[in-house]
């Protein structure tokens, strides 16, 4: 948030100064401060005034997180996730090897360095979110609507994109979209880092969000769909179509 709202005010003040990230925390170190998204949240919706504008630099020093409360090293893991489970098969197995926190913080650098190369990858083919960049939003079209609709806070952003990325391969994986046994697989990993992986809300609420998602194009809307763990893909569909994907 802290990033989000610094870089924000940098791509706005005097039409754009320049701005370093020195993020804190694990879902800054290996999501939001790389990619060059910057965004605030409204009333009617999650990042809908932002910018993209990229950081003179990121610094990214992981001793930060040894003084990490767990609730937020455990909100961090949904996106290392979500990046192991849509292009890095290995990472999701190491991932699944780590038995302990102190395990997972002694090899956190090289799964930070991971990440982040995984993400500046996709960021440099499509910086401005037009195409494959989507990837990167695996989770987040539930995700989302679980935030706005709990309200910021009660379900911190890991959280909810840990459901969004179970409701969508659950049915995906019922319509013989993913692999079998993906789900069962994703959802064991989440519940290895204390991730929710299911919650109480209406199909009606989470369509009303997903009118405003920035993935939808006039009567269609791109989802992000795994085939197999490490092997994400777009998958567009007609927007009406879409509860039988969420539901």
């Amino acid at each position: 948030m802290v990033g989000d709202l610094g870089g924000f005010a940098a791509a706005t003040f005097l039409r754009g100064i320049a701005f370093v990230q020195v993020p804190t925390t694990l879902l800054a170190q290996i999501d939001s401060s790389v990619g060059g998204k910057v965004a605030v949240n409204l009333p009617t919706g999650k990042n809908l005034a932002g910018s993209f504008y990229q950081p003179k630099a990121v610094f990214i020093d992981p001793d930060y997180l040894t003084t990490l409360p767990k609730k937020y090293l455990h909100e961090g893991m949904a996106e290392v996730i979500k990046t192991a489970a849509i292009g890095d098969s290995k990472l999701f197995a190491d991932l699944e090897s780590y038995t302990t926190d102190e395990e997972l913080l002694a090899n956190i650098e090289q799964v930070i360095e991971r990440c982040c190369r995984f993400k500046a990858k996709v960021v440099a083919k499509d910086e401005h979110d037009t195409g494959q960049r989507m990837l990167l939003n695996f989770g987040h079209t539930v995700g989302h609507a679980v935030e706005q609709n709990f309200g910021y806070g009660k379900f911190n952003h890991g959280k909810a994109v840990a459901i969004g990325m179970m409701r969508i391969t659950k049915n995906t994986e019922r319509l013989a979209i993913t692999a079998e046994g993906t789900t069962d697989r994703l959802g064991r990993l989440l519940k290895q880092y204390r991730l929710s992986t299911r919650v109480n809300l209406e199909l009606r609420k989470i369509m009303e969000v997903v009118t405003r998602d920035k993935k939808k194009r006039g009567k269609e809307l791109t989802i992000v769909v795994l085939k197999t763990i490490g092997e994400g893909q777009l998958l567009q569909i007609e927007f009406n179509d879409l509860p039988k994907y969420i539901k």
